[in-house]
């Protein structure tokens, strides 16, 4: 593992826990204001091409040795704070669906010009976008 790939992971196992428990009790737009001052503090932009493969995969590797670090919108917003600090304009997507057992789900991931970059383990593409569904209730009225 590179230094910059063990630098990410180490970030990402910083910032997942508060992360998570702060989705408990706060807004997930204070959540994200503050992960974004962050990672800014914390991330100094490289440039480098591979940001867009390395965040998201060291982000889902933290993820898996941290508590609450398998929540997929805890997960997601870590990966966009830190990809934006790299200065890649991801786009945070949360959509839903119905289970098996017919409850909703939700789900969160990232894409950067429509094409995937984190999926935290489920196919977005089995998931209504929240956008898709306030289009289409702004269609109705």
């Amino acid at each position: 593992m590179s230094t910059s790939d063990r630098r990410a992971v180490l970030l990402a196992m910083a910032l997942l826990p508060p992360t998570r428990a702060s989705l408990r009790f706060l807004p997930v737009t204070s959540v994200k204001r503050v992960l974004g001052r962050a990672a800014c503090l914390l991330v100094k932009p490289s440039g480098a091409a591979d940001a867009v493969e390395r965040v998201p995969r060291a982000v889902s590797t933290a993820g898996r040795h941290v508590p609450g670090g398998r929540h997929c919108l805890a997960k997601a917003l870590v990966a966009k704070a830190l990809l934006d600090a790299e200065g890649i304009p991801v786009r945070l997507r949360v959509g839903i669906r119905r289970g098996a057992n017919g409850a909703l789900q939700g789900h969160a991931w990232l894409d950067l010009d429509g094409a995937l970059v984190m999926d935290a383990g489920e196919d977005p593409a089995s998931f209504l976008p929240l956008s898709a569904l306030q289009e289409a209730i702004d269609e109705h009225r």
